[in-house]
Formats: C-alpha cells, structure tokens, sequence
C-alpha cells in the first residue's frame, strides 16, 4: 500500500508517502481493490516529530489513537511493538525526533521470512535517506533513490505503473475497482504489469508531505483508518501493504543493525494497561 520515503538534506528533513489504500488478500497478499484517498496521511508530524508508517493500517491508527505526547510516544511505540508481535501482524513507523531516525516495528517469522522485531531500545537508522514499504523494492525507487526531493521517487512509481497497465491494456482498473474486487489471476496481470516498468501498484494516488497535526486533525485519521479498517473486514480484506522481510533484513544488516532486538518490551501494570485498551482495537480492525 505504500512508498513512505524518509529525506534529510543539511539541517532539512521530511517525510513523502503515497495515498494509496489497498485492500490486501488474505491469503495471497495480492491487492484485491483500492483507492487513491485525498484525506489519509501515511506521514504525520506531531508534537515536532515525524512519523511515517508501512503495513497494516491498525497498527498505524492504534499508535495514533492512543498517543498522548511526545514524551511518552517510544512507550506508545513499545506497547503496539509488542501487540504486533502478539497478535503477528506486519507493520513499520518511522521516527524523526530532529536528531535520530528510528525504526519501529514487526514481521513474524515463517516459513518464507525471517523475523524482524524493533524497538525503541535498539540503534537508531544512519541514513540521510530512508524508505519503508513496498515501493522501495521498486527500479524506479533504486533508480531516484538518491535525489534530494523525496517526492521524486514515489511520483517515478506512479508514472512507471501507469505505462505498465497501458502496456498491459489495462488503463481502465481504477474503474474496475471502484465497482468491486478484482479476481485474484487479473489482480497478479496488474502486479506484474506494473513492476516490470519498474512500478508497484501498492502505490499511488497523491504524493504528500509530512505535516503538523493537531489532537482532532490527529483523530480525524483515526477516524478515517477505521473507516477503512471495517470496509476491508467486511470484504475479508485486510488494509496493508505487504513489507519483504527478507530485503529489511538485509539492508538492516549492511548497516550493522540486528533486525531482531537484544532488548524486550517489559510487561508493566502501566503498560499492560494500555496495551488491553489497544488489543480491543486491533481485533475490532482484523
């Protein structure tokens, strides 16, 4: 469901994402629908904070819904960690403090991908450029990768998976589901239509710049995800984007960087009570 791209130039720093919001199957984690929403914020700056995330929208919308200011935010951070890893759901938030990049997240192991588990406690990420979700796998991402706009990459996708359908003479799709889910086999033609032009079809729509929020800007998302969260449910979907834990495993390693945490996530009375508040949330959303 998305390329969310981390860019620090000099004394500058941003975070670019997409809008797209893809309905995941199930099962085999090919899109089944989506929509290039004008209202979602995939990157989110709060309380002089950046973040931006990748993966299941719950985990996304249960750290907003519960965070209460910046002091607290790595605990809040810790605690959906945690319930991620519970619950084996994938997700990556980004944190730019003005000082370090850090990496938040959970990818469970199976028979085909490592596990990835990050916290707070762990090093934070030395790139001036650093991107999280699907379309990093992309040609054209590698190809932009390095440009100082950090919108650049993500608008090279766009372009890259609209030649693709028109090669594959499949322009009118976004019509198509706007009426309804695709078939699984049309769905895989439009995968690959787009990645072969150095595309990903997880993302598109406008591309957006991390901004301030207020609280009711804040739970405007929130409200927004849900939404999003029980169309998905209703269609035995799931809102994500699907992240290769293998590649994050391997570019976590050339920089030196465990992908699986020395550090635990302790079990106290105060965090367990907010984890029990953020658990009722998540299986309300899955």
């Amino acid at each position: 469901m998305t390329t969310t791209i981390f860019r620090k130039d000099g004394n500058t720093a941003c975070i670019a994402c997409d809008s797209r919001v893809t309905w995941i199957d199930n099962d085999s984690a090919f899109p089944l629908r989506w929509f290039d929403s004008t209202d979602f914020r995939k990157a989110i700056t709060i309380d002089d904070v950046m973040y931006g995330f990748a993966g299941s929208n719950a985990m996304f919308k249960i750290f907003l819904e519960y965070y209460s200011n910046r002091d607290d935010s790595e605990f809040v951070l810790d605690t959906v960690v945690k319930l991620a890893k519970d619950h084996r759901v994938q997700f990556f938030i980004i944190r730019y403090d003005g000082v370090e990049l850090k990496l938040f997240g959970y990818s469970p192991k199976s028979d085909n991908y490592p596990e990835i588990f990050r916290s707070s406690a762990d090093s934070s990420i030395p790139k001036s450029c650093y991107a999280i979700g699907s379309g990093k796998e992309s040609k054209e991402y590698k190809k932009h990768k390095i440009s100082k706009n950090a919108q650049l990459p993500i608008m090279k996708i766009i372009s890259a998976n609209s030649k693709g359908l028109k090669k594959a003479g499949m322009l009118d799709l976004n019509e198509r589901v706007a009426k309804g889910n695709l078939d699984l086999e049309l769905s895989k033609q439009a995968y690959f239509a787009c990645q072969n032009k150095g595309g990903d079809l997880f993302t598109g729509g406008d591309v957006n710049m991390s901004q301030s929020a207020t609280r009711e800007q804040i739970m405007e998302q929130v409200a927004i995800m849900n939404r999003m969260d029980q169309e998905a449910k209703a269609n035995g979907a799931v809102c994500a984007s699907p992240i290769n834990a293998t590649l994050e495993v391997q570019q976590l390693k050339s920089m030196g960087l465990k992908a699986v945490s020395d550090n635990w996530i302790d079990s106290s009375e105060k965090r367990m009570r907010l984890y029990k508040k953020m658990e009722k949330s998540l299986i309300t959303s899955i």
